[in-house]
């Protein structure tokens, strides 16, 4: 059987989640039944290495401004050419929903976050866009489906599809801490993130000054806009030898076997790769009640702290900065669970079972209904 081609779109592919996962999802499929294309309608960055590497075709659009009729013309053209357009991230998912209608090609859109900032707007092109124009709407979680199913878009059409990671070993902890400086003998707290306001970063760094010396050192992977911000206010708070800005690195998700607890201090999540990535190192979390964290962090597996708050952020560090045994306990339930619900094959594989139903579904009929 001839495999059917998927058009796979997303803004962009510098490091971030959703771009993670729209990158890693396309790698991961089975070329047998799916041959996917990837469009960036906006720019390309170091994720497209894991297209490169996978022989998957890529096209830029460079779009940089909302209305752009000449990249919409192109992309209908490139939509054309495929059975099925995958869409990852709101803004993404109105511009692929208005190319699925021109290029009369069934649509599956993917929503990796929420935000909850309160927008008129966004519901309204979640119930009389997206919830028609899509045969599917993705969800990350439970708390990112409840909120669009709240905004009209039909229960019929809407998945919860958890978010994965690729099943690579992480580092051992000592290589880990080598590679990033550590000394082997003090507490680390750390961030997988980009840098960006909606992280809580200054979050945790209220935190840690709430500590009693000796602190622990909070490790922070990555980086991003606020990186300046934040290194001022490390300044400000007189953190300058309990934060290390290691900055990106490629191998971050393998390098969390170097903290002893992880830390998502989120202002707003759907459910983020570094907490799945912290965990599958056998690492205990402590997270902002927010999005799908609450779910992911069970009792038994982490401890979760309401968003915003540096004080029970702090007690939570101090506490698990403090018992070893408590750390390996949750540590332990949480890389279980993770291996269980959340490695790259199985979601992959759940991902094809929808492309499955829309393409039974979406035969010509349909699509000259839905154009």
């Amino acid at each position: 059987m001839t495999a059917r081609q998927v058009l796979i779109t997303i803004d962009s592919l510098l490091p971030g989640g959703a771009e993670r996962m729209a990158a890693t999802l396309a790698a991961g499929l089975d070329r047998s039944r799916y041959e996917p294309t990837v469009l960036v309608t906006r720019s390309s960055g170091p994720l497209q290495s894991i297209l490169d590497e996978a022989g998957i075709p890529v096209e830029v659009l460079g779009r940089t401004r909302r209305l752009d009729i000449a990249a919409m013309r192109r992309a209908v053209a490139i939509a054309r050419r495929a059975d099925l357009i995958h869409s990852h991230k709101f803004a993404n998912n109105v511009l692929s929903a208005l190319v699925a209608a021109r290029a009369r090609r069934p649509l599956v859109v993917h929503e990796h976050n929420w935000s909850g900032d309160g927008s008129r707007l966004r519901p309204l092109l979640d119930r009389q866009l997206l919830g028609r124009r899509a045969e599917a709407y993705v969800c990350c979680g439970h708390a990112v489906a409840e909120t669009v199913r709240a905004h009209g878009v039909p229960t019929s059409r809407i998945q919860v599809v958890p978010n994965a990671i690729e099943p690579g070993i992480p580092h051992p902890r000592a290589g880990a801490r080598r590679m990033l400086g550590i000394p082997e003998d003090r507490v680390v707290l750390g961030m997988l993130t980009r840098l960006r306001p909606e992280k809580g970063v200054d979050v945790l760094l209220e935190a840690l000054a709430m500590l009693p010396a000796p602190r622990p050192l909070a490790c922070i992977l990555g980086d991003g806009p606020e990186r300046a911000a934040i290194e001022q206010r490390i300044a400000a708070l007189g953190l300058s030898g309990d934060v290390l800005l290691a900055g990106h690195r490629d191998d971050a998700p393998r390098l969390a076997a170097a903290f002893d607890v992880g830390v998502v201090p989120s202002r707003w999540e759907g459910l983020p790769l570094a907490a799945l990535e912290v965990m599958h190192a056998d690492r205990p979390l402590v997270a902002s009640a927010v999005g799908e964290l609450p779910r992911l962090l069970e009792p038994g597996r982490g401890i979760v702290v309401p968003a915003g708050d540096p004080a029970a952020l702090a007690a939570a560090l101090g506490r698990l900065a403090g018992d070893p045994q408590l750390r390996h306990q949750l540590g332990q339930a949480a890389g279980e669970h993770v291996r269980r619900e959340h490695l790259l094959p199985a979601v992959s594989e759940r991902i094809q079972e929808t492309y499955d139903q829309v393409l039974g579904a979406a035969g010509p009929q349909r699509r000259e209904r839905a154009a």
